[in-house]
């Protein structure tokens, strides 16, 4: 099967991104993104996330999608503003980028919050994208913390709580995209699971 480029892919969600400069950066990280992140599931071991998300190729893209269009529908609950809403979609494209390690393990790797999150950093600092700190950290620790109550961190984070708006969307986005029985009608293989 000949897999689309993954801007191809992403070109719907990038045109939710309505800042410039924050859309040319998501561009920017989208090519730099591991080359596997189009040819694996969305999970190694299929537990938690349905069965449209766990094929092979294309489901970790197509949870992605999924998070992203999640993210971008319950924005204006959070109240977010359209630079945090930008910058909230960013995340959610960003969140599950390195989900098999930088080097691309036959398993989810167990600290790929922290590494998608290392990930954001270098394509921010090779792109030279220019955030206020607190909006730059914010996205950040969105994508080091996604999985919520079962982060990896130290000290551990207690949600919600220890999120701020962006962190919490990008959590709640991610589970309900992940949960088995959720159905997307823009996903080819939707009534899959």
């Amino acid at each position: 099967m000949l897999l689309p480029k993954i801007e191809e892919y992403f070109e719907e969600e990038l045109s939710w991104i309505k800042n410039d400069n924050y859309r040319a950066f998501m561009e920017f990280a989208l090519k730099n993104y591991p080359p596997y992140f189009m040819e694996v599931p969305s999970s190694s071991s299929g537990k938690y996330h349905s069965q449209w998300s766990n094929t092979k190729p294309l489901g970790l893209a197509k949870h992605t999608k999924a998070v992203a269009l999640v993210t971008k529908l319950l924005a204006p609950a959070y109240i977010l503003s359209e630079e945090e809403t930008d910058l909230a979609i960013i995340a959610a494209l960003l969140h599950d980028c390195v989900k098999f390690g930088f080097g691309g393990g036959k398993h989810t790797s167990k600290t790929h919050e922290f590494e998608g999150a290392t990930f954001f950093a270098r394509c921010y600092k090779a792109h030279k994208l220019e955030l206020p700190d607190e909006l730059y950290k914010s996205v950040y620790t969105a994508i080091a913390t996604h999985q919520g109550q079962w982060a990896v961190t130290d000290p551990p984070k207690k949600f919600p709580e220890d999120f701020d708006k962006i962190g919490q969307l990008l959590h709640i986005s991610d589970m309900v995209a992940s949960r088995p029985g959720i159905r997307f009608d823009f996903l080819e293989t939707s009534l899959v699971g």
